[in-house]
């Protein structure tokens, strides 16, 4: 699991797993794309799949594009409404506020810190806000 951090919220991502809405609305995107070879959800699984097999350092070919379909699916979980090739036409500036956050990379806060509580802000589903920035 990791985290996507986007204009100071950070919301959970468990990995590519759409809801029903949302795979209906990637599959749409796909056909006849201008921006990807993949033309069917289990393409872009795949990728996932074979970027994981990769070794440190290497680039898959539709990697920027696989970036995308992440940040496009932890945004939409978390209720922000934008359609896939809405995000393809971003300029690249606004990628900058999106940042990816991995398991085994260290939290922002100093060492010594107590853990941030739990309650409403955080959310144990995929894709849900979990912290905001401070």
């Amino acid at each position: 699991m990791g985290f996507i951090e986007y204009e100071g919220e950070r919301y959970e991502f468990h990995g590519i797993d759409p809801t029903p809405r949302d795979y209906m609305a990637l599959q749409s995107a796909l056909i006849g794309a201008d921006f990807t070879n993949c033309r069917s959800v289990k393409d872009v699984t795949a990728i996932e799949d074979e970027i994981s097999k990769l070794p440190p350092g290497e680039e898959h070919p539709e990697q920027s594009f696989y970036e995308v379909v992440r940040m496009w699916l932890a945004l939409r979980s978390a209720g922000i409404k934008v359609r896939l090739d809405e995000m393809v036409d971003w300029p690249l500036t606004k990628y900058h506020e999106i940042r990816v956050i991995t398991d085994d990379e260290p939290e922002d806060e100093p060492q010594g810190k107590a853990p941030r509580p739990s309650g409403s802000a955080a959310v144990s589903a995929a894709g849900r806000k979990v912290a905001k920035k401070k």
